[in-house]
């Protein structure tokens, strides 16, 4: 993270690591009414910190080095064992306290290396490995470095802790805080119910538009079945129509081959030639006829084929998908391993620099092979980035063309369809007037052998049957092309709606993607101006090394000024 200059009135957060300079003090009010003095040359980190007025509020700090005086709010009251001070060799409780806890790192020249505590008000208690010492008020307690040494309560307060500039209005904060612990303890509870109270109601209504959503997601789906089942059932009954016409016709042959049987033997011969040449033309139009059922049947095959295709297509891009994701989901887990791993070290980097155990150059190296992996493992996380977002827009794109290919395929058999059913409304129109031709053949026929009255009868159900046939398949055909229309209709529409809803989650992913490469500079930048402003602290810490160390020389009267490390 990039470091900034404290700000009056800025927020500071859990995570957050606060450093003083030399000559500087900071002063900090806690969200639970309480308050902490950094004194010059310390670094802690706020470790954990929750005060939203319940039984599970904490606090944690880690005193890296340098001295914290702290006045307990309503944490410190309420929920002492949650409230912690750590150093790198022992752990300060409390028991509702105002208090001042210091780490001296090995080589200081400030005392004897370890944890030490004053207690103003209250009592603190400090644990070691080797066992703890309770302090009392006015008295200050030390956790010594060495393991086996047991904490201490000191016979007198060190000199080191000595009064600030400001320490006559910290002496007034104690009082302040415990007049306003309860008030300010119920406030935060309230704010804290309101922002529950909001944060369930948001919850609410995500979860009642998730409802909604799989809730149209649902009815549309009921809504495509019930359409594909009044489809299938429409088809059913054109299907048996077209049988019940199939028998008709049938019929029809039969009534017709005994009429010709009957006028076989008395018809003279033009009416022979004419009555073969009708039958020939109605020959013609029987194999039209199947031909024309031949291309209707082609052009479902095709069709048939076609949405298999595709969906054999879609079936596997989808387990390819799961694939690569899987494999990307064990890359990230790996990756963040990795983080965790460079975080441990750049912290203990941190905790051996601020307690100066940086003699022999080892640290440098040890930064340097830290920001080396760094930087490995943020060009790993671009472009397992990239891969994630070419594989995103890759599904888009297929499924897209698959999308866009249905539809074009559903015009291209509706412009086939169209073009078979003008075809099977020309072979009706062909078939009737040679119907009518072999009709009027027959009549002549019937009078000439003296049967028109034995035969008309026949002729006349014949007619209303051929009649009622040429009817009853326009009717079908208008009846089918409806249908198919209707259908081709709401699936466009399905399908509009499908790309609309990619175009939109292709956007919104464009849009997170170009905010995580936003990030990802933004974080890079940050890792430069971290670079350099070490690179000037290091170079400032060895000018003043080199200062001090030519004033010791100076002051001991030596002729000779040590190299600089």
């Amino acid at each position: 993270m990039q470091p900034r200059g404290a700000a009056v009135g800025e927020t500071v957060h859990e995570g957050d690591t606060l450093v003083t300079g030399r000559n500087g003090e900071l002063h900090v009010t806690m969200q639970d009414t309480g308050f902490i003095a950094l004194r010059p040359n310390t670094r802690i980190k706020i470790v954990s910190l929750k005060a939203d007025g319940g039984s599970d509020d904490n606090a944690v700090f880690s005193l890296l080095v340098g001295s914290m005086r702290s006045i307990t709010g309503w944490i410190g009251r309420y929920n002492s064992k949650a409230y912690q001070v750590r150093t790198p060799t022992a752990t300060v409780g409390i028991r509702g306290t105002d208090h001042e806890t210091r780490y001296i790192p090995p080589g200081s020249a400030d005392g004897e290396p370890g944890t030490y505590d004053k207690v103003f008000s209250g009592e603190t208690s400090i644990q070691t490995v080797a066992g703890f010492a309770d302090v009392t008020p006015e008295h200050a307690g030390y956790g010594s470095n060495d393991a086996v040494q047991i904490p201490q309560v000191l016979p007198r307060i060190p000199a080191f802790f000595r009064p600030g500039p400001h320490e006559d209005l910290i002496n007034t904060k104690h009082a302040e805080i415990q007049k306003m612990i309860e008030q300010r303890r119920e406030e935060r509870r309230k704010i804290v119910a309101e922002k529950l109270a909001a944060l369930i109601a948001s919850r609410e209504v995500l979860t009642a538009q998730n409802a909604k959503n799989k809730a149209d997601a649902g009815r549309r789906k009921s809504e495509a079945q019930e359409q594909q089942w009044d489809t299938d059932a429409q088809f059913a009954v054109l299907r048996a129509r077209q049988a019940a016409l199939k028998r008709l016709q049938n019929e029809i042959q039969d009534a017709r081959q005994k009429i010709r049987e009957k006028l076989a033997e008395g018809m003279n011969a033009n009416l022979r030639v004419q009555l073969k040449r009708v039958r020939e033309n109605v020959n013609t139009l029987r194999l039209e006829w199947q031909q024309l059922t031949e291309a209707y049947k082609a052009v479902d095959d095709e069709n048939k084929m076609e949405s298999d295709a595709r969906r054999v297509q879609s079936e596997e891009q989808g387990r390819q998908t799961l694939v690569r994701l899987s494999q990307y989901a064990d890359i990230g887990k790996a990756l963040q391993e990795k983080q965790k791993v460079l975080q441990q070290r750049r912290d203990a980097i941190q905790a051996k620099n601020a307690i100066g155990l940086d003699g022999d150059g080892s640290l440098n190296k040890e930064r340097k092979a830290v920001r080396e992996a760094g930087e490995v493992v943020d060009r790993e996380h671009k472009e397992l980035l990239t891969a994630q977002s070419e594989l995103f827009d890759t599904n888009i794109a297929l499924n897209e063309a698959r999308i866009r290919a249905a539809a074009e395929q559903r015009h291209r058999t509706a412009d086939q369809l169209a073009a078979l059913n003008d075809k099977e409304l020309a072979l009706q129109n062909r078939q009737s007037a040679q119907e009518t031709d072999l009709m009027t053949i027959q009549e002549l026929g019937a009078k000439e052998q003296g049967q028109a009255e034995v035969l008309r009868g026949l002729f006349q159900t014949v007619r209303q049957n051929l009649a009622a046939l040429s009817n009853e398949r326009r009717e079908l055909l208008e009846v089918r092309m409806a249908l198919r229309e209707k259908y081709n209709e709401a699936t466009d529409e399905r399908q509009r709606d499908a790309l609309t809803q990619l175009q939109e989650v292709r956007e919104k992913y464009r849009s997170m993607r170009e905010r995580i490469i936003d990030l990802q500079q933004e974080r890079e930048s940050m890792q430069e101006e971290i670079k350099m402003l070490y690179e000037q602290e290091q170079k400032r810490f060895r000018q003043e090394l080199k200062a001090d160390r030519q004033l010791s020389i100076s002051e001991n009267g030596l002729e000779r000024v040590s190299p600089e490390p």
